[in-house]
């Protein structure tokens, strides 16, 4: 009657946001027209309808994150709730278990940089994982350097479907290091000897050759041997790796 004060428990109301950040009740996707993932969701615009199935799928963000303290023991259809961990927003109690996504991972290679670093992307890791899309991908540990070249790294992908159930699973990431080594030369003079002879090593020509790992291992110069037949400008080539 018109004096009674109506008492509304647990109610959804499908697209709404507090006008900041898009959220209901504490929970993300409520910008998802869809949200809060109802079988049938009903356009707003064609308001009051007595279309639509606002029950919850198993894929709704809105499933086991109501407080069970005070909330009815059984939902509007007579299901009793909670069902699961935690009872459901809304009026209705899904009666099966929500989705859980299923983490696929397989084994990449992360390549160094010029900078001796390099930063794993989670979608090179996933191996079409499953679960409530879209899902939220991440990966620890995401960024290697030289230190981790030659022994491979254990990673983690963490898959969260949009109803923020997650799933985990391993990887193995090989670091590689592609880039060759900057040789430097310098140009010098080399004093035959009594015997009209002399030779050179590499580390006479080296410059201050790089690497983006730091380690620059002189191999050879050639030629390196001189006679008088030599005298004048000749040119030679500095041989340098990094070990791999």
């Amino acid at each position: 009657n018109s004096s009674s004060t109506p008492v509304v428990t647990y109610s959804l109301i499908q697209n709404i946001t507090d006008g900041t950040n898009n959220t209901l009740n504490g929970s993300t996707h409520a910008s998802n027209s869809n949200y809060p993932d109802f079988v049938t969701p009903l356009d707003p615009a064609t308001a009051p309808s007595t279309a639509g199935d606002f029950h919850v799928t198993a894929c709704s963000p809105v499933v086991n994150i109501g407080a069970t303290v005070g909330a009815p023991i059984v939902d509007l259809f007579g299901n009793a709730r909670p069902f699961g961990e935690a009872v459901d927003f809304g009026v209705h109690e899904l009666q099966t278990a929500q989705t859980f996504p299923v983490a696929v991972c397989q084994n990449v290679a992360a390549v160094l940089t010029a900078a001796g670093t390099a930063t794993l992307d989670p979608a090179s890791v996933n191996n079409n994982s499953t679960g409530c899309q879209p899902l939220t991908l991440s990966v620890a540990p995401s960024t290697f350097n030289c230190s981790h070249w030659g022994t491979p790294q254990t990673v983690t992908l963490t898959v969260t479907g949009i109803n923020n159930v997650s799933s985990t699973c391993s990887a193995t990431v090989t670091v590689v290091d592609n880039l060759p080594p900057n040789a430097l030369c310098r140009d010098f003079v080399k004093n035959l000897g009594a015997g009209g002879t002399a030779s050179i090593t590499p580390a006479e020509v080296d410059n201050l050759s790089n690497d983006n790992c730091g380690t620059v291992n002189l191999v050879s110069v050639s030629p390196n041997s001189f006679t008088c037949s030599n005298i004048g400008i000749n040119v030679v080539t500095l041989t340098v790796n990094d070990g791999h």
